[in-house]
């Protein structure tokens, strides 16, 4: 899976990137691969609507999720 979207991809798809590969900003590109932008999660959220909140908060969760254990101090 890659880590760029296309200029034509639905925002979706740029969410389903970002809580992929854990990422907050996705390049967006031209279907020649040149850099059109940068899509960020702040983006989606400030831009009311974009996407639906649950979807919103899915990805933000995925991001922040721990890919391996956290030992805890103090904890049995």
């Amino acid at each position: 899976m890659a880590s760029t979207r296309q200029l034509d991809d639905d925002l979706q798809a740029a969410l389903d990137t970002m809580s992929a590969h854990q990422i907050r900003r996705v390049p967006i590109v031209y279907a020649d691969g040149h850099l059109n932008g940068i899509l960020s999660l702040n983006d989606v959220v400030t831009h009311a609507g974009a996407a639906p909140a649950s979807d919103v908060v899915r990805t933000l969760s995925h991001i922040c999720e721990h890919t391996h254990p956290v030992a805890i101090a103090g904890a049995a």
